[in-house]
């Protein structure tokens, strides 16, 4: 299982070869769950659960990529990164500490930024609210980024998902590692053959098909940004 969590920001929408940033940054929490397949089918990566801060990349996650988003707050507190609910109860949170020095991705030689970059490169698996089955791609370019390596622990405080229960997750030795300015790119989510239908479709509270303000779902646009 991967946890990412960090801070969005220069984020765009791309259409029709123009780029129009929305000017806004905002917090996420993945969950992940990489390499998973059927037998003879192609790694994907399983995203079981994921906590935004941004209200229409909420939606747009539901609606159109198939993401069991939910709008909650999230704040730093020092080296945590803390989640709640709207009520205030701690949901899950992070705390990471600094094992080595900055240095530039390109060309570290950092023991799990390789498999982090191979991760990157699947595609992810969704499901859309209504039972459809996509998915998308994540360009993550790491050609101006900083990375060094850390020390983490992640809690999850309250029950988030089916396998989500209570419980501490302590990274291993070179296990964990912490990225600046890295570029990212989010693909047109792609509807996906039939061989997806064993795994287990989300209930419907796991995520909502509701618009911003009441709207329609809108036709889905592929998104770009950058991570501190």
């Amino acid at each position: 299982m991967l946890f990412m969590f960090g801070e969005h920001y220069e984020s765009a929408v791309l259409f029709a070869s123009r780029r129009f940033p929305t000017g806004v940054a905002f917090r996420e929490l993945v969950i992940a769950v990489p390499f998973v397949c059927q037998e003879g089918g192609k790694a994907r990566v399983f995203l079981p659960r994921v906590f935004s801060g941004e209200p229409v990349v909420t939606w747009s996650g539901n609606v159109h990529y198939g993401f069991p988003k939910s709008m909650v707050p999230m704040e730093r507190l020092g080296n945590s990164f803390v989640v709640t609910d709207d009520r205030g109860a701690l949901l899950l949170h992070a705390m990471t500490e600094p094992a080595g020095p900055w240095e530039r991705a390109a060309g570290s030689t950092l023991p799990r930024l390789a498999l982090v970059v191979d991760i990157g490169r699947l595609p992810v698996l969704g499901c859309r609210p209504e039972g459809t089955w996509v998915t998308s791609r994540f360009d993550w370019r790491f050609g101006d980024a900083l990375v060094r390596p850390v020390r983490a622990a992640v809690s999850i405080d309250s029950s988030v998902g089916p396998g989500l229960e209570p419980r501490v997750c302590h990274s291993g030795p070179d296990d964990a590692v912490e990225v600046r300015q890295m570029r990212w790119r989010l693909s047109w989510p792609e509807t996906r053959a039939p061989e997806t239908a064993s795994l287990r479709p989300r209930t419907p509270s796991e995520g909502s098909s509701t618009g911003p303000r009441g709207t329609a779902p809108l036709p889905p646009l592929p998104f770009t940004g950058r991570l501190r």
